[in-house]
């Protein structure tokens, strides 16, 4: 009787192990922003890719471009002689924000991470991992998303390029 009860568990076990049953390292709403995330992006907002009166009088946009994507977050950390490891974040994937300063463009390599309601991005400097923008984030098709940064009133709208 227990032979078979153990084989029963042992088939009973087998079975109910499936790749569909595998859950996903991202939300639902963190997969479809991801999604949305590749390749070049735009600001059209302050720019001169803009279309509102007087947009031909503004800089270069900032762009970003977006790169590799994790399969799984990756955790962000630094060595910190008192404290051994410091945890500065966690990674979604790799960008390149590339920004125009006086008459160049500055570039910043960076990670970014979605947030799990998808509704801030936050990007770290790769140099030292250090955070260097925070955004609410509203993503309205996909090709067009839109960061608000603290302190600004309009937000920046990055099309697809």
């Amino acid at each position: 009787m227990k032979k078979i009860l153990l084989m029963l568990c042992l088939v009973a076990l087998i079975t109910g192990c499936s790749k569909d049953d595998e859950t996903s390292a991202y939300s639902e709403k963190q997969q479809k922003a991801l999604s949305v995330f590749n390749g070049s992006f735009a600001d059209y907002q302050y720019s001169n890719l803009g279309d509102q009166s007087g947009s031909n009088l503004l800089g270069d946009p900032d762009i970003i471009n977006f790169g590799t994507q994790y399969d799984e977050p990756l955790e962000l950390r630094v060595d910190d002689y008192m404290n051994g490891s410091k945890y500065m974040g966690e990674a979604h994937g790799e960008c390149l924000y590339r920004t125009f300063v006086v008459d160049e463009y500055e570039d910043i390599a960076c990670y970014y991470k979605v947030a799990y309601d998808a509704s801030a991005l936050t990007l770290y400097r790769k140099s030292n991992k250090e955070q260097y923008h925070h955004y609410t984030l509203s993503i309205d098709s996909p090709t067009e998303f839109k960061l608000y940064q603290k302190g600004l009133s309009l937000p920046y709208i990055f099309k697809k390029q």
